[in-house]
């Protein structure tokens, strides 16, 4: 399992996924392990999930015959494509299979190259990967624009101490004088 920041710790995901999990198992007369392995927080995009998270500990682990569950493409990771497609690779080409729960695309070494497979697996990687350059981009260019307000003087709307609250009539924060008068 994985989800990307957070604040997605309070969300629904962990839940999601591992019931996801569950039905599959009960569906195809399988039994999932005890042990989950589940990034909270970790992104995807430059492969941190496999390579310092939960995901690379599994993949250590996990040998020829296991199967590994991952709710869609993009949990298992948001990096380029074929950088994607590379790690899939050669987790399948040890004997372990894929399944995308979402999908319900297997994949494994017998049919990894098979168009059928092959193709929706590279674009739902290409779609993670391109989310998360849109997303990136929209971010930076929000910073910038908080950056130039700063430059040229203006205040700048944000998260504030508990004791101040932005007035929209002012455009500024003002002390919340409940908080701040003393008895």
């Amino acid at each position: 399992m994985r989800w990307s920041s957070e604040p997605q710790n309070w969300g629904d995901s962990e839940r999601r996924q591992e019931q996801m999990a569950k039905d599959w198992c009960q569906r195809n007369g399988r039994l999932l392990a005890d042990k989950r392995f589940t990034d909270r927080g970790v992104s995807g995009w430059h492969g941190h999930n496999r390579s310092d998270g939960a995901l690379g500990e599994l993949l250590k682990i996990v040998k020829s015959g296991d199967t590994i569950l991952v709710e869609n493409t993009d949990r298992w990771s948001r990096e380029s494509p074929l950088d994607s497609l590379g790690a899939m690779r050669g987790t399948v080409n040890r004997g372990v299979e894929i399944v995308f729960l979402k999908t319900g695309n297997v994949v494994n070494r017998s049919n990894f190259n098979d168009a059928g497979v092959l193709i929706p697996t590279f674009f739902g990687s290409f779609l993670a990967n391109a989310e998360n350059k849109k997303r990136s981009y929209r971010i930076r260019q929000a910073m910038d624009a908080r950056r130039e307000q700063i430059k040229s003087g203006k205040a700048v709307q944000g998260r504030l101490p508990a004791w101040l609250e932005w007035d929209r009539k002012l455009n500024k924060p003002v002390v919340i004088e409940e908080i701040c008068s003393v008895s």
